[in-house]
């Protein structure tokens, strides 16, 4: 048990039971096939494979740690990880909103807001560094072998669940988090042999706490796709969760792949092309970081071939037409993708854009309403259904929608853009009254 990183609690927490629960998030990760590996590993060598499983692991601890991340306790044992995510202040904040003399009014809303800021940021990071883990885990010694060998790389078995435990005194004298989110972690992780893209298993509740927060940074355009699965009880009656998530794929959540890690999904897509995470992190490499989007091309062309029916294929696709301005062949593709999944938000925003660049507002406007449709809660959508709606003219309709942006995340502000929508809309004599306030400095400009 790593108990040195375990903040001291405040005096007094005690006087109430309920008081020492905090939220947690937990990231628990084994050696997928450990059995088959041990038997044809000789001794020595398997301890050296947990050698390097374990001080891989070390260093991304620390890594997260001097990140700022809330990691509260490590238990590593074998090829077997726990990494807790909690933020030991969550017992003051739950004394000060429940114990003797309980805040109220506003101070009340703010902590509670605060509590809620918190809790999403640690399902978040559970996820981020899930992912970081697998990344890292690809690049050692005895996977780099492997894949230059042609074979594929051991596989981890990753799970993540979010939930409510007590950090408090145990019987046998130490202190430490326990409880029911963190023994259900494991019956998360066992939906990972059905795994058909990332091997990340999410726990329902963590994946909705993951897309409440994402929803509210959309201003970064950070998007997080789930692939659903649904355990069979035949097949597995001892377990009692019958439905988890697998990461899918992501978009822009601030991830940093290595080159070198993007080396080995190049090797692992040579020999698996149906190697559908391979690919995606490929994709997102190429377009965004490097911007090669000929190789973007070759990956989807051959992405295609053994995927037909992947909705990001498609509007990985229709990006590259509309980078080299075929318009016409890249609305086809966001559709044929929004066909596949008819809630693929993404493709309407590509037909949003695709739409902007044939200068057919009505068109523009009619995309930005399916968005809304489908995401109502998301600020980008309504922003930009509000920009395209005032840049036509219909000035009361566009301002609600960008009120309500605003009121989903304050933060979302891209005032140049909107400012000067507003400013043809006055040239014009189309800015109703009550937009005249948005032409005025704000302190956000200073």
């Amino acid at each position: 048990m790593d108990s040195k990183h375990i903040p001291e609690l405040p005096d007094g927490a005690w006087d109430g039971y309920d008081f020492t629960s905090v939220h947690v998030a937990t990231l628990v990760a084994d050696l997928a096939e450990t059995p088959q590996i041990a038997d044809a590993l000789a001794p020595r060598d398997y301890d050296k494979l947990v050698n390097r499983f374990q001080r891989m692991v070390l260093e991304l601890v620390e890594s997260l740690r001097d990140e700022g991340m809330a990691v509260g306790e490590v238990h590593l044992h074998g090829c077997s990880l726990h990494i807790l995510f909690y933020d030991a202040a969550e017992v003051e904040r739950n004394y000060a909103l429940d114990g003797h003399d309980p805040l109220k009014g506003r101070a009340r809303n703010e902590m509670i807001a605060a509590c809620r800021a918190s809790n999403e940021n640690l399902s978040i990071n559970a996820l981020k560094a899930a992912i970081r883990l697998k990344n890292r885990w690809l690049i050692e010694d005895v996977n780099l072998l492997r894949v230059r060998a042609h074979f594929q790389p051991h596989r981890l078995a990753i799970g993540v669940h979010a939930g409510r435990a007590f950090l408090i005194n145990r019987v046998y004298g130490a202190r430490r988090i326990e409880g029911h989110a963190i023994d259900m972690v494991n019956h998360v992780q066992q939906h990972e042999e059905r795994a058909l893209y990332s091997g990340i298993m999410v726990s329902q509740k963590a994946r909705d706490t993951i897309l409440r927060a994402v929803v509210k940074h959309t201003q970064l355009r950070q998007r997080v796709f789930f692939h659903e699965h649904e355990l069979d009880e035949r097949t597995a009656p001892d377990n009692p969760i019958r439905r988890v998530a697998e990461l899918k794929f992501y978009h822009r959540i601030g991830i940093h792949v290595p080159g070198e890690v993007i080396e080995q999904y190049e090797a692992i897509f040579a020999l698996d092309r149906a190697n559908a995470w391979a690919y995606y992190q490929l994709v997102d490499h190429y377009a965004h970081e490097v911007k090669n989007w000929t190789r973007v091309f070759q990956l989807v062309k051959a992405a295609l071939i053994v995927r037909p029916c992947d909705e990001k294929v498609h509007l990985d696709m229709a990006k590259y037409y509309l980078h080299i301005g075929k318009l016409d062949q890249s609305r086809q593709c966001a559709e044929e993708a929004l066909r596949i999944n008819e809630a693929f938000d993404l493709a309407l925003e590509h037909l949003a854009v695709v739409a902007a660049r044939r200068n057919t507002d009505e068109e523009v406007i009619a995309c930005w309403r399916r968005a809304v449709a489908l995401c109502p809660g998301s600020p980008v959508n309504n922003y930009n259904l509000g920009l395209a709606l005032l840049d036509v003219g219909m000035a009361e309709e566009g301002f609600h929608f960008v009120q309500e942006a605003l009121h989903l995340y304050p933060g979302y502000k891209d005032w140049q853009v909107f400012r000067e929508t507003l400013l043809s809309l006055k040239q014009e004599g189309k800015l109703p009254e009550l937009l005249e306030g948005y032409l005025e400095p704000s302190d956000d400009d200073e």
